[in-house]
């Protein structure tokens, strides 16, 4: 059926033709540029050519004052969501300026002589696994000596930073190009802000972040979080017709790769970096085979990152030592108890990780110590039910994948690959700390953030939204 303009239409077009193009007529109508067309045919109307330049120089203005204007808009609402991360994550740690030294503290810090000397730190600062978060500590001890209130500012500004960086990640996220397009790219903002004040002032963060020993975790985020940044960044100038040698690419690409190294000298749950920037790459840049050659050819640095981790062990167990002693002393790195065995600590595991899924979801009975129980048996009634669970929620988050959910997937796999190290096959003293999951809760508080954002709208259209009007027959 032809289109028609209605007489309301017709009147308008008469009196702005002259001033608005036939795009954006139809743009404000909803039709087509053939039908204004027909309409200014009908009614005799003709633009002259100094007419037509006059419409095509008021279009361009219009286009670049609103283009100025969202700009102005995107600053300001970037300056406010930056700000109100800022202060909600200084007023909820404020109190915790003066809190005492306990537990591995003493021997971080307090009881750790090497800290007062800082050259001779800084000259080994990549010469064990975790040298770059001892490093700070003997910066601090260089400025504070055993002060709290110092290593506590630090330990606060790194979790605000961390906070920001949640945020930064959904904004740029929200412009790949498989997110770009999709209905969660309307509502980057709300998001990216919603998600970064959850992840800066959840209850699950507390030890983190006032446990001063437990820097090695922020800082380690921090770098992590920061690398992943960077190489969004990098993929996404990249994609826009850079060429890979251009300043701003390779200042991100470049600086991606330190962060990522600086990571990996911060704390071993940064083994999964290269793991999450490939699933990242997957879900959001290309999830086909095309041109994989070249992209691994991109990847392959990151990759590379992953030899940092076990070639440090191995260089602090080797020497002048015989073989035997060596493989026994990595042996101990990678099982911090000989108590727990790996079976027995992988199924603990099941169960210690829903009550971290527990703890995100219902911060109640927090705990610095846990008494946790051991399991022993797969077919015991609650591990069995924790592992079924689990295992449906890795279901889950696959079949989102293949639904083009892809960012609900992405955060769900997320908590479980950055989760896997200390959670896995790795039998650590402490089964089960509240610090551990301050990585892996990036991926809980953007499922947070969708699902405040999908509850909204559901509200929305079901309450507030007017029904349409009936016409009368």
């Amino acid at each position: 059926m032809e289109k028609r303009l209605s007489k309301k239409q017709m009147k308008h077009l008469r009196e702005s033709y002259q001033f608005k193009s036939d795009e954006e007529l139809a743009k404000e109508w909803q039709t087509d540029s053939d039908t204004i067309q027909k309409a200014l045919k009908t009614m005799g109307l003709r633009r002259t050519k100094a007419e037509q330049k006059q419409v095509v120089r008021i279009a361009e203005a219009d286009a670049r004052r609103e283009i100025r204007v969202e700009a102005g808009r995107e600053w300001l609402w970037t300056l406010l969501s930056v700000f109100s991360i800022i202060i909600l994550g200084a007023i909820v740690y404020s109190n915790t300026l003066n809190a005492s030294w306990h537990f591995d503290d003493s021997v971080v810090v307090t009881e750790n002589w090497g800290l007062r000397d800082l050259r001779g730190n800084f000259n080994t600062i990549f010469s064990a696994n975790r040298s770059v978060g001892f490093f700070t500590f003997a910066l601090n001890y260089y400025f504070n000596k055993l002060n709290v209130t110092g290593y506590h500012v630090v330990n606060i500004f790194i979790h605000i930073a961390n906070a920001l960086f949640v945020y930064s990640l959904i904004m740029l996220t929200l412009k790949t190009p498989a997110m770009v397009k999709s209905r969660l790219a309307n509502h980057a903002r709300f998001l990216a802000l919603a998600s970064g004040l959850i992840f800066v002032s959840h209850p699950i963060q507390t030890q983190a972040v006032t446990y001063i020993a437990q820097r090695f975790t922020s800082l380690a985020t921090f770098f992590y979080l920061l690398s992943l940044l960077l190489f969004v960044k990098a993929r996404l100038t990249f994609l826009q017709g850079k060429s890979f040698f251009s300043p701003l690419h390779c200042i991100c690409y470049c600086f991606s790769l330190l962060s990522a190294f600086l990571a990996m000298h911060t704390k071993e749950i940064t083994f999964t970096l290269p793991f999450i920037i490939i699933l990242y790459e997957l879900f959001f840049i290309d999830s086909t085979l095309k041109s994989w050659g070249k992209r691994f050819l991109y990847l392959l640095p990151f990759i590379l990152m992953l030899a940092i981790i076990p070639s440090t062990a191995l260089k602090l167990s080797a020497g002048d030592k015989p073989i035997g002693d060596i493989i026994g002393e990595i042996r101990e790195q990678v099982q911090e108890t000989p108590l727990i065995s790996r079976g027995d600590y992988l199924l603990t595991q099941f169960n210690v990780i829903v009550t971290y899924i527990r703890l995100l979801l219902l911060p109640m009975n927090q705990n610095l110590d846990y008494d946790y129980p051991i399991a022993r048996k797969l077919f015991q009634f609650p591990t069995f039910l924790s592992f079924m669970f689990l295992l449906a929620l890795f279901i889950v988050a696959i079949y989102l994948f293949f639904k083009k959910r892809r960012l609900i997937s992405f955060a769900i796999l997320w908590f479980f690959i950055t989760l896997s190290v200390e959670s896995s096959i790795i039998p650590i003293r402490d089964v089960i700390y509240e610090h551990r999951v301050y990585l892996p809760s990036v991926g809980f508080v953007i499922l947070i953030a969708i699902f405040l954002h999908e509850s909204g709208e559901s509200f929305r259209q079901r309450f507030l939204q007017k029904p349409p009007v009936e016409k009368k027959q």
